[in-house]
């Protein structure tokens, strides 16, 4: 062990991904894991810094690389007639002083354009104290009701066994293991997660409006098919999913959230 241990830095976390990243180009490796450890037996010296554990230092790494893969394996979005959404922007109604429905369902999904992305739908029974930020990019919520994840998952993506609770982007982060997903694979090679069950919830969430990498959409309680709609032109303007994908995965999420409620 050296007398003075190294700090482990974004700055090292950027050349250690770079590192990894040239290891797979040059054909030495095949996926980062075994970059990594080509990397580490050719060091001269012990690997150990100060400041951060194992787990900090793995989790710094796997968010620079993903950020990179996002950036490397993003497909261009063929341009197309904007989408004429059902419903309304809850961002629009909230800088308008209109009132959200008492009762309705909000979609939301945070993603990277041609990549990946994270869908969540909420049904809500009861929805108190919705407020926005000064500068209206951000709308919290607390409501009563049911939610229902999904994500849409790149065939490039290097960490398809990591846990999604244990990903590092807005756009592949979901809350839930594996266990409690089912995988449907779609026409490109890469894959949907969706929630085995939309389950009973108090919640109190936050959504974005950024244009490059959020979308949302509220809608009147009980109308699935404009639910339905909603998802399958998000998935395809927004991430680039085929037509035949997106509407298979819409499917399967508004036909879980019409099912009977299930509590935890």
């Amino acid at each position: 062990m050296p007398n003075t241990p190294e700090r482990y830095s974004f700055e090292k976390a950027q050349e250690e991904a770079s590192q990894m990243q040239e290891k797979i180009k040059s054909g030495e490796a095949a996926t980062y894991d075994e970059a990594e450890k080509l990397i580490e037996e050719q060091r001269e010296k012990p690997d150990f810094f100060a400041g951060l554990d194992d787990r900090q230092r793995d989790d710094l790494l796997r968010f620079f690389l993903e950020k990179h893969d996002q950036e490397k394996f993003a497909k261009e979005v063929p341009e197309r007639e904007p989408i004429q959404y059902p419903g309304k922007n809850p961002f629009e109604v909230m800088k308008s002083k209109e009132a959200l429905p008492e009762k309705g369902m909000i979609f939301s999904l945070q993603f990277k354009g041609g990549y990946e992305g994270v869908g969540h739908v909420v049904a809500y029974e009861k929805l108190e104290r919705p407020s926005i930020t000064e500068h209206g990019d951000r709308i919290y919520l607390s409501v009563q009701g049911r939610d229902l994840y999904f994500s849409i998952e790149n065939p490039n993506y290097f960490y398809k066994s990591t846990e999604p609770y244990n990903r590092m982007s807005g756009s592949s982060y979901v809350p839930h293991g594996f266990d409690r997903l089912d995988a449907i694979p779609t026409s490109d090679g890469g894959r949907a997660l969706v929630q085995k069950k939309a389950w009973g919830t108090n919640l109190s969430y936050s959504i974005d409006s950024y244009e490059d990498r959020d979308f949302s959409r509220v809608l009147d309680e009980g109308k699935l098919d404009e639910l339905q709609s909603t998802i399958v032109g998000a998935l395809q303007e927004k991430i680039g999913l085929s037509q035949a994908d997106a509407e298979r995965v819409a499917s399967e999420v508004v036909g879980r959230m019409a099912q009977k409620e299930e509590k935890e």
